[in-house]
């Protein structure tokens, strides 16, 4: 019998095409693919606010999306005398639902996390002050359309900051923090599994000296990576561990070298098989600070590769995003003679880096641009996302490039946001697996307060 498979219709963003789609059927047929990649029609579809509470500001947006392009944005916002955790639902057919309040405790909540795994539940987790001033950390879980209550997910005495959260296949999360333990600041970990946290946090750090920028990779089978950086004999430098789904090992540096003077805050980012890629900006006494990556595959770390050097001087703030299939996209911003530039390289699995690309170009001379931010899809075409203000202005803009697999190139930088007064403070991308993005932000009105904005790319 023949038969001819074809796209009847096109999904919204997408262009698909059928792989061995004709032929004479003598038994049943196996050899038929649909291959679908992002859509040369996709575009932003302009800013529109999440929220309209206009009580007092809202801040420190933060956006995760599941593998269906279903997303929760979640931020802090104040009542007139607190500052609660506030949280709302993105579905691609209906928009963004209503916000709602996920702690209204009387105490301040700040620093809010979230993790989304691949059945649309999602585990936030925020700062939260109580009464004597202590600050703790507290967790919330969204299952079957459902916020719960907030819990607990530490007891410990030391002031407890700057959370990052993770989900594995099961959907259980992990979470890691910066706590002091009445010596130095330390990195504290506790599991989400079957409801209820598993311990009040118990430190994975080298314990040396004041530990800060704590980032977690938790990969599906339950095991993470964790890095950040610690002061080490009087030297900041990179460290690391890894969760084997049983136990934390020994934490190890990262960087080798022993005469750092400035460090930037790492960042991770791994495919489906759980190679890794972490980045991070390092400076000497006498030397610029510099981006450099390492890829860990295959039970070892690699050797360190500088990123940065299309400018003449100092680089950090890097970021780095990989799909499932082992392509990175790295980003960092770099003074140039006229001002801070965002830039951007990409990998494709253990190949080797390709050529640094400027991607601010042709905006005006710059004062300062905002730290960028960077998401991919499964098909390796890559988001980035960053505020810019222009030489001697006020006013800090957000911008956006996009990079297609099928084009091999960037976009010139798009316009995002839609205020002309204030500017952009704090922003947060992903992309889904229709390769369609999403970011959010924290943006100035003409009456100064902070509202949280969103932009779709699709």
């Amino acid at each position: 019998m023949p038969y001819n498979v074809t796209v009847g219709t096109q999904p919204a963003g997408q262009t698909c095409t059928v792989q061995n789609g004709g032929g004479t059927a003598n038994a049943d047929v196996n050899n038929v693919a649909v291959n679908c990649t992002a859509g040369a029609t996709q575009a932003w579809q302009g800013a529109a606010l999440i929220e309209t509470n206009d009580l007092a500001r809202a801040f420190n947006p933060v956006v995760a999306t599941d593998s269906q392009g279903n997303a929760f944005a979640v931020w802090a916002q104040g009542n007139g005398s607190f500052d609660n955790i506030w949280a709302a639902r993105y579905t691609p057919g209906g928009g963004w639902g209503t916000p709602q309040v996920i702690d209204d405790h009387s105490g301040n909540a700040t620093e809010p996390r979230i993790a989304v795994d691949s059945a649309g539940n999602a585990v936030a987790i925020w700062v939260r002050e109580n009464i004597v001033s202590h600050r703790g950390l507290v967790a919330a879980s969204y299952t079957a359309g459902t916020w719960g209550a907030p819990q607990d997910v530490e007891g410990n005495a030391g002031h407890a900051r700057a959370p990052q959260i993770g989900m594995d296949a099961s959907g259980a999360a992990r979470a890691i923090w910066i706590q002091h333990d009445g010596n130095f600041e330390r990195v504290r970990s506790a599991r989400l599994q079957g409801g209820s946290w598993d311990s009040t946090g118990s430190s994975i750090d080298g314990g040396t000296g004041d530990a800060s920028d704590a980032q977690i990779q938790v990969f599906a089978n339950g095991s993470a990576l964790a890095v950040w950086t610690q002061i080490s004999a009087g030297v900041p430098r990179v460290w690391h561990n890894r969760f084997n789904g049983v136990g934390w090992s020994s934490a190890d540096l990262l960087d080798d070298n022993n005469t750092s003077f400035s460090l930037g805050a790492p960042a991770l980012a791994a495919d489906a098989t759980g190679n890794t890629i972490a980045v991070w900006s390092q400076g000497t006494a006498t030397t610029s600070s510099t981006v450099y990556a390492r890829r860990y595959a295959g039970g070892t770390w690699g050797a360190a590769e500088v990123l940065s050097g299309g400018g003449t001087d100092n680089s950090a703030r890097a970021r780095v995003a990989m799909n499932a299939n082992g392509t990175a996209t790295a980003v960092w911003q770099e003074s140039l003679a006229d001002g801070l530039r965002t830039w951007a390289r990409r990998r494709v699995g253990a190949g080797a880096w390709g050529a640094a690309v400027r991607l601010d170009t042709p905006l005006g001379a710059s004062d300062s641009e905002g730290e960028p931010q960077v998401a991919m899809d499964p098909a390796g075409n890559a988001t980035v996302v960053w505020s810019h203000t222009l030489s001697g202005g006020n006013h800090r803009d957000l911008y956006g490039s996009h990079h297609r697999v099928t084009t091999g190139s960037w976009s010139a930088p798009t316009l995002l946001d839609a205020v002309n007064t204030g500017g952009v403070n704090r922003c947060s991308v992903r992309m889904d697996a229709n390769g369609n993005a999403l970011v959010v932000w924290d943006q100035d009105t003409v009456n100064a307060r902070l509202d949280i904005w969103a932009n779709v790319f699709r």
